[in-house]
């Protein structure tokens, strides 16, 4: 105790000196009910078997539905005391796999997209479907890692269509065909919507509620309402560009 209190009220109040009055007194309370070095070495290698479990899991396997041996200690004020140097330094992994599943899905979207350019460069269309670009421009669509049918061992690709062109059917037979709405959903700004004509074509993710929606709403985060797909091309990147400007 003479040792683990100081040291972790030293780590803690790094930056901070005139917390390290404080931190002390906590630390030295924590070292009385803290698990010894063996079990505390214990804990933190079931973590990160853990981790490494969950890490070889897709985003729609039943097996992350359950809490994490993180989530658990952090959940539990028992654990929390017993391994507080776990609990108050290893930092939560959540994170990492949310920016894996979004860092996936942009890259393997974006491969779709300039296929499809490379297409229409040098046919002057669109193709009818994402599968005409094999093998030419891409050797081979990869599943959407959104699409809850993954877990089936099934490779669901990304939704695309040309706006207009593929949509008469959504129409009646003597209704004008319309350009394409999008409402674009970002945390933190106002929802502004876009229209898009045929000489566009759109690449989207089903999103986190694993359904396509024919991209008529798009939130481009792993928690979207349900409703809201993502979207890959156009970029939404882009467009929040050109409507902060046109805010200003």
């Amino acid at each position: 105790p003479d040792l683990f209190g100081p040291t972790m009220a030293r780590m803690a109040a790094t930056g901070f000196p005139l917390r390290l009055f404080g931190e002390s007194a906590r630390w030295a309370t924590a070292a009385e009910s803290h698990a010894n070095r063996f079990d505390t070495a214990r804990r933190l290698s079931a973590l990160a078997n853990d981790m490494r479990f969950r890490w070889s899991r897709n985003w729609h396997d039943a097996a992350l539905r359950r809490p994490s041996a993180y989530a658990r200690l952090q959940q539990s004020p028992e654990i929390r005391a017993e391994f507080s140097v776990i609990a108050e330094t290893v930092p939560d992994p959540e994170p990492v796999f949310i920016a894996r599943q979004l860092a996936y899905t942009e890259a393997r979207g974006t491969q779709h997209a300039l296929a499809v350019v490379a297409y229409w460069l040098d046919n002057n269309l669109y193709p009818r479907a994402l599968a005409a670009t094999r093998p030419r421009y891409l050797p081979q669509l990869t599943a959407d890692p959104f699409d809850p049918d993954r877990d089936l061992g099934r490779e669901p690709p990304f939704q695309y269509f040309v706006p207009m062109r593929d949509q008469a059917a959504l129409f009646a037979p003597n209704e004008e065909i319309t350009p394409h709405e999008i409402v674009i959903v970002v945390p933190d700004q106002a929802n502004f919507s876009i229209r898009l004509r045929d000489d566009q074509f759109v690449v989207y993710s089903v999103g986190g509620d694993g359904t396509p929606q024919f991209a008529r709403e798009v939130e481009n985060t792993h928690n979207a309402a349900r409703g809201r797909d993502y979207l890959i091309w156009p970029p939404v990147l882009t467009f929040v560009r050109d409507d902060l400007v046109q805010r200003q």
